[in-house]
């Protein structure tokens, strides 16, 4: 087989999607990263091709990273509930450690379920 040199569009897609990521991970928000495709010659609709795959896979990595959240709250929860029942059968003057702890569980799971679900 013999190898097949990229088309012009392939080539211009390439570097679109290079320019994009470089310009992103380097701070910089869809205007600057549409003006300066624009600049370089790229057509529109490749820009906003380009853009909006790179807001959906921000948007999926925001996911990921409030289920990561959410499960350990929860687990933090769990534990402030154990630790609140040991508590209030060995230790009676100890109960303020775990209610914290269910409260913040809470509040990271609560907070982490409103990301995860797109609000």
């Amino acid at each position: 087989m013999e190898n097949q040199e990229p088309t012009t569009d392939e080539t211009l897609r390439r570097k679109a999607y290079l320019e994009a990521m470089r310009l992103y991970q380097q701070g910089a928000d869809a205007e600057l990263i549409y003006a300066r495709l624009d600049k370089q010659g790229i057509p529109e609709p490749l820009i906003l091709q380009v853009l909006g795959n790179m807001q959906q896979e921000e948007t999926k990595i925001v996911k990921e990273k409030s289920a990561d959240l959410f499960a350990f709250g929860i687990v933090f929860f769990g534990v402030g509930v154990v630790v609140l029942l040991a508590s209030v059968f060995f230790f009676s003057n100890i109960i303020v450690i775990p209610f914290g702890m269910i409260l913040i569980g809470l509040i990271m799971a609560i907070l982490s379920w409103k990301n995860r679900k797109g609000h």
